[in-house]
């Protein structure tokens, strides 16, 4: 959920980033995902990525 969570933050933010001054975007100024929305692409993928825990490593 914690992940989800974090995945529709990016989201979000992605979109209100387009929607302000470069100067006023902060961290989410330059991402994929908000050149991918610029661009007329899908940012969901970009910011699910962003997010995404790393596997687990098995080593022991």
């Amino acid at each position: 959920r914690g992940q989800d969570l974090s995945a529709y933050t990016c989201l979000i933010m992605t979109h209100i980033a387009a929607l302000v001054e470069p100067r006023h975007r902060g961290v989410y100024g330059d991402t994929p995902a908000l050149a991918a929305l610029q661009a007329g692409e899908d940012p969901w993928p970009y910011c699910e990525a962003a997010t995404a825990k790393p596997l687990a490593d098995n080593h022991t």
